[in-house]
């Protein structure tokens, strides 16, 4: 238990920051029994203050074992290792219970049998890129670049979506690719007077011929479009 009052304000910037989610497990406060705590990565106990920088959001299982420690032994090496911090470091390597095989995981404590920190840059993901592009569009007819960086980090490390760049570049030529092979399909479709109802062969004979694509892509964005143009037609009959 914190020795020092931590303001309300302070409380939820901490909490705000996690996003309700204990930063050690991972778990979300809402599926907790006895929620979430404002813990101290370094103890007062060593030193540690009550700053924004030294805070981090636990639930009570991970609180309560880590305790005021600071590391602990790793046997088989002989050698001290510190505790995980979730304001430096983004990958535990953990050993699985009954297996000798030792991988980058985010589980719960309960699960783990030993834990090593790296404080290593990982890229990231294909899917948190696409899914932000994605995001993207909803605002933008056209997103650029900056615009995708300045959403992702909104909740990633700007030296995190640094060292992701070329991935992300290239997923965004591949997004917009794809958005001006539907703006074309449209054209033609409204042009050969096809609506979402056409039979999707019969637009893809007519108008295949006509873009510059790979012919499994122009196939599935016409479905995509007529997709988009169902919608539209309920929409505008309600």
């Amino acid at each position: 238990m914190s020795k020092t009052y931590i303001p309300v304000a302070l409380r939820e910037l901490v909490r705000a920051r996690a996003k309700s989610l204990c930063e050690y497990c991972l778990i979300r406060e809402e599926d907790t029994y006895f929620g979430c705590q404002i813990d101290h990565i370094l103890s007062e106990k060593h030193g540690g203050s009550t700053q924004e920088s030294n805070l981090a959001y636990a639930c009570s299982y991970c609180n309560r074992n880590k305790g005021s420690d600071i590391g602990s032994i790793v046997w088989e090496a002989q050698q001290f290792s510190r505790f995980f911090n979730p304001r430096v470091d983004q990958i535990w390597y953990v050993k699985i219970k009954d297996t000798s095989e030792i991988r980058p995981y985010k589980c719960k404590p309960h699960q783990i049998e030993q834990v090593h920190w790296a404080q290593t840059q990982t890229q990231l993901s294909a899917t948190v890129i696409w899914a932000t592009i994605l995001k993207a569009f909803e605002n933008w007819e056209n997103p650029e670049l900056d615009e995708i960086i300045a959403i992702l980090n909104e909740d990633y490390p700007i030296h995190q979506i640094t060292i992701s760049m070329e991935q992300i570049k290239q997923m965004l030529n591949a997004a917009k690719n794809a958005a001006d092979t539907r703006k074309k399909i449209w054209e033609l479709m409204v042009i050969h007077e096809f609506d979402g109802n056409t039979d999707t062969a019969t637009v893809f004979y007519k108008i295949a011929n006509e873009l510059d694509q790979d012919k499994r892509l122009i196939y599935k964005s016409i479905k995509n479009v007529q997709k988009i143009m169902k919608i539209e037609m309920t929409e505008y009959a309600s």
